[in-house]
């Protein structure tokens, strides 16, 4: 094991695969939908320790099984070698750390393949907070809509204005001002939460949030019990 994986780290947790008899999904279909999201790397070959971590760095190994033909959510977490040892970097957040070490872990128990080398190590609150600092808009009151389904519901001939891992296209909509927000990486979980707190400090007058709700654990606070991914509206206003 490399020095820096062995070093000891604050807050390491062991991800533990789920039981896929219990999830809604058949075994095929759950493996199928693992398979496209773990790292190449991991289903290649096997290594002697894997650690998730947050992190948005698109200069370590992308994966090649990143998705296509999509404007949004196309990028999946990058993974850093150490010799025998994988540091897989994911977009910081508490709930998308997790839930991408389990599915690491439980695509490893599925495979046959042993699921006790993967750990993972929740980012702290201050940097899943400056992970989104690079999400600048000059918003007025503005009405953002933002995440899964952009495509259907902005114009067809929507001019997207590309940033650091988002891409955003303002209209004016009768009368009133709605800018629709997409990004590259994921913002499952708790990055959905602060991407709003962002907007809202950047001034938006309301956020409409369109997400795809599905869960591995039956434990999660936002996704009570596990179900396959159907879509969801939610709106705030400050």
């Amino acid at each position: 094991m490399t020095p820096l994986v062995a070093a000891p780290a604050p807050g390491l947790l062991r991800a533990a695969p789920i039981e896929p008899a219990g999830h809604t999904m058949t075994h095929a279909r759950l493996l199928r939908y693992l398979e496209i999201k773990v790292h190449h790397l991991i289903q290649d070959q096997d290594w002697d320790s894997i650690r998730v971590i947050g992190g948005y760095d698109r200069t370590t190994v992308v994966s090649r099984y990143e998705k296509t033909g999509k404007l949004f959510n196309i990028e999946r977490p990058t993974a850093e070698v150490h010799d025998r040892d994988l540091i897989v970097k994911a977009f910081p957040g508490a709930d998308y750390v997790q839930h991408y070490a389990l599915i690491i872990a439980t695509y490893l128990a599925m495979t046959g393949r042993p699921a006790d080398t993967v750990t993972y190590q929740p980012p702290e609150q201050e940097e899943c907070r400056t992970a989104l600092n690079a999400l600048d808009l000059h918003l007025d009151g503005d009405l953002v809509i933002v995440g899964w389904g952009l495509q259907y519901l902005a114009p067809e001939n929507a001019v997207w204005t590309r940033g650091p891992g988002y891409a955003w296209h303002g209209v004016e909509v009768a009368g009133h001002r709605v800018v629709y927000l997409g990004f590259l990486h994921s913002i499952w979980g708790d990055v959905a939460g602060r991407v709003v707190a962002r907007l809202a400090r950047l001034g938006a007058g309301a956020v409409v949030y369109v997400g795809k709700v599905g869960s591995l654990t039956p434990a999660s606070n936002r996704t009570p019990g596990w179900r396959p991914a159907t879509p969801a509206w939610y709106a705030g206003r400050w």
